[in-house]
């Protein structure tokens, strides 16, 4: 599934503040910069044919995370989520989906625009006017059945942020997939994170103090 960039310039390694693995499919990673925080969230959904319960731990999982960023973060959510935008005048309307969402949805869809809505979030992908070769991010290797399954998602009100997000086709990711690169620019300026500096202090000599007259009852 590695197959989403979010693009950021050097020195995104020094401005990196924490990163948390929270299950084999998400980790958090925060980031500092100029004005604040950014905060990313990695996500690998399970498939459609996969458990109800698969999926509810899955989104239960995603949701608690969400929640727990800083309001003031600038948030994304990228990965691979096994499910289309769809293009309903409803999730239009909501702005959970732009007016150019693709495929039809079902029911990986519709968990994904329940949790983007709960969250005020946004498909980013559906407010670009892209060729569908720029839009698919899966292709089957019966090479029909091409879909856009992998998302930037992102809060409503950072939607400006965003120059451009589409899939690059022929630029696969480095493991065996069959999903291609999608990428996402986001223009911030990065700081080197200010790390904490722990100050070792030696342990009290208990002994001393039970042997010193002064403290004996």
């Amino acid at each position: 599934m590695k197959s989403v960039a979010l693009i950021l310039r050097p020195p995104f390694d020094k401005a990196l503040v924490s990163s948390q693995p929270i299950s084999d499919r998400l980790l958090v990673a925060r980031f500092a910069h100029r004005h604040g925080h950014l905060t990313v969230v990695v996500a690998y959904a399970p498939t459609e044919p996969s458990e109800d319960s698969d999926k509810d731990n899955f989104y239960n999982q995603l949701s608690a995370a969400t929640q727990s960023v800083p309001p003031h973060d600038i948030l994304t959510i990228i990965g691979d989520f096994n499910a289309v935008s769809g293009s309903r005048i409803s999730d239009c309307d909501s702005g959970v989906v732009g007016p150019y969402g693709s495929g039809i949805p079902n029911d990986n869809s519709d968990r994904l625009l329940t949790y983007c809505g709960m969250h005020d979030l946004t498909i980013l992908g559906s407010w670009f006017r892209r060729l569908n070769i720029h839009r698919w991010t899966w292709m089957s290797h019966d090479g029909v059945t091409k879909k856009e399954i992998d998302h930037v998602l992102t809060r409503q009100r950072d939607r400006g942020l965003f120059k451009s997000c589409r899939a690059y086709c022929g630029a696969e990711a480095p493991a065996n997939t069959d999903h291609l690169l999608l990428a996402s620019d986001l223009r911030l300026t990065l700081l080197k994170a200010r790390r904490k500096t722990l100050v070792c202090q030696a342990p009290f000599d208990t002994t001393r103090l039970i042997q010193d007259a002064a403290y004996k009852i």
